[in-house]
């Protein structure tokens, strides 16, 4: 990929390479803080934003913890445990949606693979929120009927692997690139640091 004639910006293979601590890459160090590997603390605080898209996705799930006993006490027990305090107001995902996009998302000295995942669970969890919503208007013949419990089953899975997927590279210090998804998380953080 070839980079524009600017020379102020790094393209988005020059930003992941700096990301994963490549030594190779071939850009200015001047903001090595924000783009070399983040540490341990910083991959786990990455991963944990996922918990957001899980708890929603939890809603549509709880047919299939019953068809998967084994296992139940991941998919349902720690989202379940965190659902109180998600929904103790009506307008909590909100403003944890703008807590989030604000405070770590546009800051700037947080490592840029934490910002990126952040963003990419905000855009998850607006996946998952709008299943859900468009899910309630089907006609009364879909809603009780087998074809929704194939849709939940299919939303569920596709959305639990997709969160563990981006929960695994997240720990790894990796970006988790979903096609659509990860590159308006791209934008959106590079639309911070300019």
């Amino acid at each position: 990929m070839r980079r524009d004639t600017r020379t102020d910006e790094p393209s988005r293979d020059e930003v992941v390479a700096r990301a994963v601590g490549d030594p190779d890459a071939s850009v200015d160090e001047d903001d090595a803080e924000n783009t070399s590997m983040p540490g341990i603390w910083m991959r786990v605080f990455a991963a944990l934003f996922y918990f957001i898209p899980w708890i929603d996705i939890c809603t549509i799930g709880e047919p299939m913890y019953g068809l998967l006993r084994g296992v139940w006490w991941g998919g349902l027990i720690v989202p379940q445990s965190l659902m109180p305090l998600y929904y103790a107001n009506p307008f909590m995902p909100l403003i944890i949606f703008f807590c989030i996009f604000l405070a770590v998302v546009r800051q700037k000295r947080i490592p840029h693979l934490v910002r990126w995942n952040a963003c990419q669970a905000i855009m998850m969890d607006i996946c998952s929120m709008l299943y859900v919503l468009v899910r309630m208007y089907f006609p009364a013949e879909i809603r009780h009927s087998a074809i929704l419990d194939y849709m939940d089953r299919f939303a569920w899975v596709g959305s639990f692997t997709a969160i563990a997927y981006c929960i695994y590279y997240a720990l790894r210090g990796r970006y988790a690139e979903i096609p659509y998804v990860s590159e308006a998380c791209y934008q959106q953080v590079d639309m911070a640091d300019a």
